[in-house]
């Protein structure tokens, strides 16, 4: 069950629009549908919500600017009054070896992923003063290195922390904050990595379920329903903790990912 009003951000599309729909089955009160510049997404996100029982509020901001972000969050304190969830959701990086990376690479992801992290947990504390739920979804490249992911992996890593020691720091005033790290999801983003790197997104598919404990590929429903868990009063009790939903993919050793790739090139 969850009470109150709900913030996800870069909810137009992937596990933050999942995520939306699901804390609208899970009894918010109103769900904010954050985008960049989605607006048609994110109103076909909206919908869903209303379909699963909850008002819905579109609200477009770039999170690189720390003007847009103090602007949004006045907005939802006119409309709303107070915000009682918040998922970090929103992502972009620049998907390149670390040393053709360019400041402004690093600037934009960390202005996303760290900085607008902390500006939105900083003023959503200041609109709640009975405490909250914050989850931030982190990602696989956090524990494993992949072909251009060390930008983006690094900041959720350091977003990861940051939701330890929020935790630490908030759980006094009633806040817990965690992380969900997903596996391999089957997201547009997803695809689009595969096709890059693999040539195949469909052969990356069937590779993956053959690698996958669970004999499957996580969808953006099976992460949305972590994050949902760890939004609810059912899991009050969790605070500094970062899931791994991956379907037991992480579980499995490297020489088995060996072996099961050499049996699929036979």
């Amino acid at each position: 069950m969850i009470r109150g009003n709900a913030l996800v951000t870069g909810a137009s599309r992937g596990i933050g629009s999942a995520t939306a729909v699901r804390l609208a089955e899970l009894g918010a009160d109103t769900v904010v549908v954050h985008h960049r510049n989605s607006p048609e997404a994110a109103e076909r996100t909206a919908e869903a919500v209303r379909q699963a029982g909850a008002e819905a509020l579109c609200v477009a901001a770039d999170l690189e600017e720390a003007d847009a972000v103090d602007a949004m969050f006045v907005e939802l304190g006119r409309d709303l009054g107070s915000l009682d969830v918040l998922v970090a959701n929103a992502a972009a990086s620049s998907f390149k070896p670390l040393l053709d990376t360019h400041d402004e690479n690093i600037r934009r992801t960390s202005r996303i992923t760290v900085n607008a992290l902390l500006q939105c947990v900083r003023a959503m504390t200041s609109l709640t003063e009975t405490g909250g739920a914050i989850v931030v979804v982190s990602g696989i490249d956090v524990s494993q290195a992949m072909v251009g992911h060390g930008l983006l992996g690094s900041m959720k890593a350091a977003a990861e922390t940051l939701s330890m020691y929020l935790a630490a720091e908030l759980g006094p005033r009633g806040f817990r904050v965690n992380a969900v790290r997903p596996g391999l999801t089957l997201t547009d983003s997803a695809r689009t990595y595969s096709e890059r790197v693999f040539g195949d997104s469909a052969e990356f598919e069937r590779l993956l379920v053959s690698l996958t404990p669970a004999r499957r590929a996580g969808t953006p429903e099976d992460v949305a329903n972590v994050i949902g868990f760890l939004c609810s009063e059912e899991g009050a009790w969790i605070n500094g903790q970062v899931l791994v939903a991956d379907g037991g993919l992480s579980a499995v050793s490297p020489t088995d990912l060996i072996t099961s790739g050499r049996r699929s090139d036979q």
